[in-house]
């Protein structure tokens, strides 16, 4: 049943596709006069946070990582319903939320490298990407509904989805016992860290996450701002996650000998429909490229688990994952304070920032990586 494993995943990625697609949106709702310096903020904090608490669960496997999930699922239902009713100062409250998301999706991440076999891990690997694809296809159907409703409605949805997508596994998956960490996190780090491919993929995801980060948070109000309304928008983006979706379910079934070129192809294909849509400022064009964008960033993340899950221990899936999302929450906090900044010059100026950060990562994946 490894179903159970792999439904976290949905809630994990309804909440970023929410956060990324709707936050900036409702931020600026509030009064938030720079709403990306709030939403860069969390993504620093997720810095901080999931690689220190990857750590702690590791240390503490022998007692099991639910107790993390838990607590950092009750800080999120405590926050989410704060917002929902409207009680207290929303910055506040979206900080708190921040730091019970970023509290237990890495401990709910480790079930997977910590209990499933080898054997097994190609299965699991893509029902994961599947899941998670699911829950970017839900996240701005369901977003768009409840922003008809408020934008407090957001957070009842997150809410609903942070209880049924991590209560099933908290239910259902029974940790390994005798499981010990025995490793120093010093060394541990070194020795990962000193490892050419290891280096050489971290270096290439702060460039494409940068990218990715100054693309997925803007699009939606971007749209908006060019005239088209916030239902519309929404479907785009539900097409954008459809693509994303179908392209994630099909490579992950797919036995590549590599994915580093397929990953390479995707990076300057997402580079290349940014600077297409930039230079043309007839909105149909993004009718025709968010297809394309989709299946890029689907190939983009199912390339990117493949390369990572392979690289963790058993019993140090804390450690890895949470040191692994350094490198997704620093770029996109970088390049959404670096669009917000020069935002005023030209709105749609995170294009050429988007388009920048993809290219740099595909050439230095083509200069460094054994892509043979």
């Amino acid at each position: 049943m490894e179903f159970k494993y792999a439904i976290g995943n949905f809630g994990i990625f309804y909440i970023n596709t929410t956060i990324s697609t709707f936050f900036v949106m409702v931020f600026r709702l509030n009064g938030i006069q720079n709403p990306a310096i709030l939403f860069g903020t969390g993504l620093l904090m997720g810095a901080f946070i999931q690689p220190l608490i990857g750590i702690i669960s590791d240390i503490y496997i022998s007692k099991g990582r639910k107790i993390f999930i838990i607590l950092g699922v009750l800080i999120c239902v405590i926050s989410t319903l704060l917002l929902f009713s409207k009680k207290g100062n929303i910055i506040f409250n979206v900080i708190l939320f921040y730091i019970g998301f970023h509290l237990y999706q890495i401990p709910l991440s480790a079930f997977i490298p910590d209990n499933i076999e080898e054997d097994k891990l190609n299965t699991v690997s893509g029902l994961w990407n599947a899941t998670g694809s699911l829950g970017s296809i839900v996240a701005p159907i369901l977003g768009t509904i409840m922003l008809q409703k408020g934008y407090n409605y957001l957070f009842l949805g997150m809410f609903i989805v942070i209880i049924i997508s991590a209560g099933i596994p908290l239910v259902l998956v029974k940790e390994k016992k005798g499981q010990f960490y025995n490793n120093n996190v010093i060394n541990s780090l070194i020795i990962y860290l000193t490892d050419k491919n290891v280096r050489n993929f971290y270096i290439s995801k702060c460039l494409w996450w940068g990218g990715l980060g100054a693309f997925l948070p803007f699009i939606m109000e971007n749209l908006i701002f060019k005239g088209v309304s916030a239902d519309e928008a929404g479907k785009i983006c539900t097409v954008f996650m459809i693509f994303n979706c179908i392209s994630s379910i099909f490579i992950s079934r797919v036995k590549l000998g590599s994915v580093i070129l397929p990953l390479a192809i995707a990076l300057i294909t997402f580079s290349g429909c940014n600077l297409l849509f930039y230079i043309s400022s007839n909105i149909k064009w993004i009718f025709i490229l968010i297809p394309i964008f989709g299946v890029s960033y689907g190939t983009i993340m199912v390339c990117s688990y493949n390369l990572m899950i392979r690289m963790i221990p058993k019993g140090e899936g804390g450690m890895y994952l949470g040191f692994d999302n350094i490198f997704v929450n620093i770029p996109q906090a970088i390049s959404a304070f670096l669009v917000s900044s020069l935002a005023i010059y030209d709105k749609d100026i995170f294009l050429i920032i988007s388009s920048s950060f993809m290219a740099l990562a595909c050439i230095y994946i083509y200069h460094s990586w054994d892509i043979s």
